[in-house]
């Protein structure tokens, strides 16, 4: 997978950063939340928590995020190389609604910054260390 994003201009609704961070429970265990974010608005536009980490937790926020966002054809769809993003299931929607996939590079987490400097904001505002008591 290229790097569409190296030379290109932002417009409105031309790029989704997608990512997942884990979230700290109370009773030891994790949640895991997933989220698409608008780069031209910086906007969340789906997101969707679960205590896995399997290619339906990307979907479903992706799901939401097309369902808010009704994008063009040619939106650049931008994460990481993890495993959810490779399945079959999230492939035939960005097939769909002709999508074009974007990853970092293996080991290279800071060409995924912006997905990355997300959940550093949100664990920072909102963890304080801590954790959440439930889902």
């Amino acid at each position: 997978m290229a790097n569409l994003l190296l030379l290109i201009k932002l417009g409105r609704a031309a790029v989704a950063v997608g990512d997942i961070t884990y979230l700290p429970l109370a009773d030891g265990h994790c949640a895991y939340l997933a989220s698409w974010m608008d780069l031209y608005s910086s906007r969340i536009v789906g997101w969707w928590i679960d205590k896995h980490m399997k290619e339906s937790l990307v979907v479903q926020a992706f799901d939401q995020a097309l369902k808010q966002r009704q994008p063009k054809p040619g939106l650049i769809v931008r994460s990481d190389r993890g495993g959810q993003y490779f399945g079959y299931h999230f492939r035939k929607r960005l097939d769909k609604w002709h999508c074009r996939q974007s990853m970092a590079e293996t080991n290279n987490p800071y060409q995924n910054a912006h997905g990355e400097s997300l959940w550093g904001r949100l664990k920072a505002e909102l963890l304080e260390d801590g954790c959440f008591i439930s889902l």
